[in-house]
């Protein structure tokens, strides 16, 4: 059994914040940076069977290490570290996540570092319609690279989706997550896998292509609505451009034969539709209400050109082409300061004339 700490460092550990304090996982995560040769920095985020961690190499590169939870089954650390070892031969695929070593005493591997958040971290940029297709696209590419290799995701979601340096999509946890074994289907969302599963991966059948085909296209409907995906998904993308509601209906049929063949043939459909999209895109530079572009003066005057026949003056004849236009107020204060003027003129020669006497 560990001995406790001084008196004095149990005070201070007992003032840290409990993102601060040291925890089992953090141990387990201390002992894989030590077995992989690096130096632990910081927890980077919780995972339903994971945790993934910053570390240090010797050259002061940053990457990440990725541990297995301590209350993980047996079978849950065989999978886990087995399509780890898998995806080695992948490394420097794009986007696929890209795995140095794999320690399977310390049930950890380390990986590339990607310090960007995720695909649900994207909604905050507000991309117009056909870049969030185009990123789907490019998660299809990184599905057919893992397909190639014979390997299938399974439990593919907003959250692992990591984002590089050009926000682009990097796969991760490809192959670990069985939520039939471990997470009951999580047909409740409760990890954040279940509403972008297919139901063979809910129902612990066999996957293949196609299984990542519906996830995908879950996928692109968070994405494009904003939203978890559920029954009204369908209509709100029809109302975004028709035939990607087409689409998204025909990769998300419940039966696979019935979806696409495999991803290549869903990022063909998304392409079109992309095209789609661009075409229906203005192309005059949009700009935030009153703004001008960077090196332009002041807005040109108003000229009677520009005014309707019914803002002519009261006295009915309409201002000349070309000439400054002069609001209605100003032409009808013209006489009350004449007018005025007068009276002031008459006070001050009654002035005049009483002082004079």
């Amino acid at each position: 059994m560990p001995s406790l700490p001084p008196p004095g460092e149990r005070e201070r550990a007992g003032s840290l914040p409990p993102s601060g304090r040291r925890s089992a996982d953090h141990g387990r995560a201390l002992r894989a940076a030590d077995k992989l040769g690096l130096r632990l920095a910081k927890k980077l985020v919780q995972r339903p069977l994971m945790s993934v961690w910053d570390a240090v190499q010797s050259d002061e590169k940053h990457v990440m290490v990725t541990v297995v939870d301590a209350c993980a089954t047996e079978g849950e650390r065989k999978r886990i570290l087995s399509a780890a070892s898998s995806l080695v031969v992948l490394a420097g695929t794009e986007g696929v996540q890209s795995l140095h070593t794999v320690a399977e005493a310390a049930e950890a591997f380390a990986s590339d570092a990607y310090a960007n958040g995720s695909a649900a971290d994207l909604l905050v940029l507000r991309w117009p319609l056909r870049e969030r297709i185009a990123f789907v696209s490019k998660v299809c590419d990184a599905l057919e690279a893992i397909h190639g290799a014979g390997l299938v995701h399974g439990a593919l979601c907003p959250e692992n989706v990591l984002l590089d340096d050009a926000l682009g999509p990097v796969l991760s946890e490809i192959g670990m997550v069985s939520l039939a074994d471990s997470l009951e289907g999580d047909r409740e969302g409760f990890f954040g896998y279940g509403g972008y599963a297919s139901p063979e991966a809910q129902d612990g059948v066999a996957l293949d292509q196609r299984s990542d085909v519906f996830s995908a296209a879950r996928l692109l409907a968070f994405l494009v609505t904003e939203r978890e995906p559920d029954p009204t998904t369908e209509t709100e993308l029809a109302e975004k451009v028709g035939s990607l509601a087409a689409v998204y209906r025909k990769a998300t049929a419940l039966a696979p034969l019935q979806r696409h063949a495999d991803v290549a043939e869903l990022r063909d459909d998304l392409e079109r539709v992309r095209g789609e999209a661009v075409a229906m895109t203005p192309t005059v530079p949009r700009r935030l209400p009153g703004a001008r572009p960077h090196g332009e003066g002041a807005p040109p005057r108003a000229t009677a050109a520009a005014v309707p026949a019914r803002e002519k003056d009261a006295g009915g004849a309409a201002h000349k082409a070309g000439a400054p236009l002069e609001g209605k107020g100003v032409s009808r204060a013209r006489p009350l300061l004449a007018a005025l003027a007068i009276v002031v003129v008459v006070a001050a020669l009654l002035a005049a004339y009483t002082l004079a006497r």
